[in-house]
This record gives C-alpha cells, structure tokens and sequence, in this order.
C-alpha cells in the first residue's frame, strides 16, 4: 500500500512539474525571444519575413531602389509599375535624405480603365512638409496619404513620379514603396497555433501625455516612431552599424518626441499623425540605416514575423478597445513589442497613458486584431540595414 501512495504521489509532482514547464515555454514574455540567433542574419531575416502570408490577395508592398550616385544631377523621376496584384488603394512611401535646400514634390496616378491624372501627392523639403487632397479626378481621389479608385474599379499599374526643385538633389533619393491593397478583401485572418511567446526588450517607454506640447494628446505617432527609432539606432550603435538581434543594452540614444514631431508636421492638413511623412522624417534622421515604409499587413501572424528578428511595429488602431487608455474613436498609433501565447494577448507600448511606467500595456488578441482590422491592419514597419 506504502508502494502504491508512494507512485501516485511521484506521479503528481510530475504532473504539476510538466505543466509548469509548459506554462514557462509558453509566458515566455517574462523573458526573450527563445533562439534569438535564428534572426541574426540578414539573408534569414528576409527569408522569414517575405514567406507567404495567408490574406496575401488583400495587400502587398513594392518597392524601388531609386539611386546610390551620389553624382546624380537630374531633377526628376518616374517609377511605372504594371501587372500588380488588382487593387483600389495606393500609399506611398519615400525612403531619401531631406533636401538642405529646396524641396522633392511627389505625384503619382494609377490605371483603372484609364489613367488618371497626376495627383500632386506631398511635399518634402528644407523648410516644410506636407500632404495633398483632391477629389475632382474622374478614375481617383486622394485624401491626404491615400489614393482611391472610384466606381468600384480596380487598378493593375501605377506610376510615382518624384521632382526636385530649388536646390534638392535626386541622389538623395535612396528608395520608393507603394502599398497597394484592394480593401474588399480584407478578413481578420486568425492567429496561427504555434507562435512562440516572447517580446523585444529595451524598446523606450514614453507617454504621449508628459510631452512638453500643448497639442501633445495628438502626438501618438511621432511619440511611437521616435520611441522606436530610438531603440533601432540604439541596437546600431552598439553593433557598429550593422543591425544584430541582440538584448545587452542599456539605452542611450533617445528622439526627442517633441522634435520628432514638428519635423513631421503635415503643414497642409494640420497634424501630426500624416503616415507617410513620420516614415520619411524616421529614415532621415537615422542616417539612412533604419529603411522604413507604411504598409497594410496581412495578419498578425506577418506583424509577428517581425517582432520575431526583434523588430518592432507601429500600428493603427480604433476602438473600442477594451483596457485602453481612451475610446481611440478617431484612431491611435502604438507600439506592439510581444506576444504571450499562453494568455492569447499582445504587449503593447501605448503612449495614450499618463506615466512612461504604465505605457507597457496587456492587449486580448482577439480584440486588439478587432481594434487593429478596424484601421484595415495598417503599420509602420522597419528594416534596419545589415
């Protein structure tokens, strides 16, 4: 009988022993990344971040090297794009050095049945940025960043042209992206079994609402970019300007939010959160190193790709969202650094709360990837150069 008590209370412990190894393996968010080497490299990075995601029909990015000739003197440039996945949304991106003088204008036009005009997209320059909107195009409209296609029509060519005036240089002009998406099919695609708890560390914690800025509560953008921005730079200082997935740092290089964001001012429509124009400024002020684009992911399980080789997203979201610091009725941008498969929630930095300590915020998957597909998964994303 001693025998028996004696095997069932081994058998117990042993129970209990395996599932908090489980519980460990899967909260891993009380550490890193488990093999973190496996992203080290850039080759694998990009072979894990360009594998196919499911929702692939509703959006994808291209992109164009412009030039690295730094003897460049034309003044302007015309990418042409044709045989695209169908869409009837463009957003475009610009990764260049902002002109010491003069400034880049951008226009692009797209394809339905006809083309377009030229909409006169941005303006990017030494003095001043900002963003255009024009309804009166018969095949588009453009409303600030994005450029629609009427009457339910599709696209499968665009064209972005970029012009530099009054000093600006094309050689500065390093890369152009353009997220096409056809919106109808969009679906709030589920999160695969399988992904593997953790989260990126020493991304810097900032509440919008200390910023010494009497329009700081509209803020959200430049504060999760710089705060962002800040740890990339940071990771490539340490590594002597080459990007190594690693957590041994302490945090030196900060942005300064507040003038992050009167250099993404969109001038023309009076905000902060223009996406396009946050991007720019990001890769300006890293030098070139941080290449960065506005995109429309798939899924979460392509956001977690990235967070995966330790790269941090911005996202934009609308409530409700339940624990937030406010209804974000009008959208919110945030920084989504981890991942707790055991609890099924998202680790956040969201600067809408008052404190930089309270700013590291606990999000239910299913209703952040709600808050999330309500701003049809649109995000900043970030490819620091190897």
């Amino acid at each position: 009988m001693k025998k028996v008590f004696r095997i069932c209370i081994f058998l117990l412990f042993a129970v209990l022993f395996a599932n908090k190894e489980q519980a460990v393996s899967a909260a891993a968010p009380s550490g890193l990344w488990r093999n973190r080497s496996s992203c080290t490299s850039q080759e694998t990075v990009r072979s894990v971040l360009d594998a196919p995601q499911k929702n692939n029909d509703f959006s994808r990015t291209y992109s164009k090297q412009v030039t690295e000739n730094s003897n460049n003197t034309e003044t302007s440039y015309v990418w042409h794009k044709d045989g695209v996945m169908p869409f009837d949304e463009l957003i475009v991106s610009w990764n260049a050095i902002r002109p010491c003088t003069g400034k880049y204008t951008i226009f692009t036009r797209v394809k339905g049945k006809k083309w377009s005009g030229w909409l006169k997209y941005a303006e990017w320059g030494a003095m001043r940025q900002q963003s255009f909107s024009y309804s009166k195009d018969d095949v588009a409209q453009l409303n600030m960043v994005t450029v629609a296609l009427k009457g339910g029509v599709l696209a499968t060519e665009f064209e972005v042209k970029v012009e530099a005036c009054g000093g600006a240089h094309l050689a500065n002009l390093h890369k152009l992206y353009a997220c096409l998406s056809n919106i109808n099919k969009y679906v709030e695609a589920k999160v695969s079994p399988g992904l593997m708890s953790g989260f990126v560390d020493m991304v810097p914690q900032q509440s919008q609402k200390l910023l010494k800025h009497q329009r700081a509560k509209d803020m959200c953008s430049p504060t999760a970019t710089s705060t962002v921005l800040s740890y990339f730079l940071e990771k490539l200082e340490k590594n002597e300007g080459g990007w190594v997935s690693s957590n041994s740092s302490i945090l030196r290089t900060v942005i300064d939010p507040v003038d992050f964001a009167a250099l993404v001012h969109d001038d023309g429509h009076d905000i902060y959160g223009n996406w396009v124009l946050n991007m720019a400024q990001a890769y300006d002020i890293s030098g070139g190193k941080v290449p960065c684009c506005v995109e429309r992911l798939a899924s979460f399980d392509e956001l977690y790709t990235y967070l995966r080789c330790d790269r941090p997203v911005v996202v934009s979201v609308q409530g409700p969202l339940k624990g937030s610091a406010s209804p974000y009725q009008h959208g919110h941008l945030m920084v989504v650094i981890g991942w707790d498969a055991l609890a099924k929630r998202v680790l956040c930095i969201d600067s809408a709360f008052g404190s930089n300590n309270t700013t590291k915020v606990w999000y239910d998957i299913d209703a952040f990837c709600k808050a999330w597909g309500r701003r049809k998964n649109l995000s900043y994303v970030f490819m620091p150069m190897d």
